[in-house]
C-alpha cells in the first residue's frame, strides 16, 4: 500500500511541474541523481569529487564531505560562458551546500532528507529542499524519488533510478561493476542519465539535460 501511495505521489508531481526552469548546482555529485538531490548521503569521513562538463562550454565541480553519519556538506563551482543553453551571459558561481538524512528507508516507510544549496552567491537564491525515496518493490527493483524545493529548484522534482549489477564472471577483465539508469524531472525539464561504476570508487557520468543538451564527466569517492 505504501508503495502504491508513493507511485501516486510521483505521478501527481509530474503533473504539477511548474514552467520555470531550474538548474541545481549538485550536478552528478556523489549523492545526487543527475541534477536533482537524492536522500543518499556520504558515509562519515568519505569525500566525493565530481567534475562534469555540459554542452555550451559549462564546467561543474563538486566537493562533498561526510561530516558524520547521515550528514554531508559540500562546495559547488559552476563556470559557464555565453553559449550555455539555459542562461545568458558568462559567470562563475561558487556555493556551499549541505544535506541531512532524517530517516533511513525501511520496508514500510521511505527515506527522508532535507538539504540546502546555492549558499553564498548574491546573484542566486538559496535553495532549501526536502526529498523522500522508496524502492518500488523486488519485481521492479527501481528507486523512486520525490521532493520539493525553493530557490533554483523552484518547485517539485523527482526521479527514478535503476541499477544493473555486473558479476565478476560477466565483467571479465574490466572493472565495470554497475550501470545506473536515471530518469528525473526538475522544476521544468526531463533529464536522462547513465552512470558507470568503475571499480569501488569511480563513476563515469553521461546524460542529457532537458533531453537535448549533453553532460559528461566523472565522480570519485574516497
Amino acid at each position: 500500500m505504501a508503495k502504491k501511495r508513493f507511485l501516486t505521489l510521483m505521478m501527481i508531481g509530474l503533473l504539477l511541474i511548474p514552467t520555470r526552469a531550474a538548474f541545481g548546482y549538485g550536478v552528478f555529485g556523489s549523492s545526487d541523481l543527475m541534477i536533482t538531490p537524492s536522500t543518499a548521503t556520504l558515509n562519515a569521513n568519505d569525500t566525493g569529487f565530481a567534475l562534469n562538463f555540459a554542452e555550451g562550454d559549462v564546467t561543474l565541480f563538486n566537493l562533498d564531505y561526510g561530516l558524520i553519519s547521515d550528514l554531508e556538506i559540500g562546495l559547488s563551482v559552476l563556470n559557464y560562458d555565453d553559449d550555455r543553453p539555459w542562461s545568458d551571459g558568462g559567470e562563475t558561481y561558487v556555493t556551499l551546500r549541505g544535506k541531512y538524512r532524517l530517516l533511513r528507508e525501511t520496508s514500510s516507510a521511505p527515506a527522508l532528507a532535507i538539504g540546502i544549496q546555492d549558499i553564498g552567491e548574491e546573484d542566486l537564491d538559496v535553495s532549501p529542499y526536502l526529498v523522500i525515496s522508496k524502492n518500488l518493490g523486488p519485481d521492479l527493483d527501481v528507486d523512486g524519488y520525490l521532493g520539493v524545493g525553493g530557490g533554483a529548484i523552484d518547485g517539485i522534482f523527482g526521479g527514478l533510478s535503476k541499477i544493473f549489477r555486473i558479476s565478476p564472471a560477466q565483467r571479465g577483465s574490466n572493472n565495470l561493476s554497475r550501470i545506473q539508469l536515471i530518469l528525473e524531472f526538475d522544476s521544468d525539464n526531463m533529464n536522462l542519465a547513465t552512470r558507470f561504476q568503475i571499480g569501488p570508487r569511480m563513476k563515469i557520468n553521461f546524460g542529457f539535460y532537458d533531453m537535448e543538451n549533453w553532460m559528461v564527466g566523472m565522480t570519485y569517492t574516497i
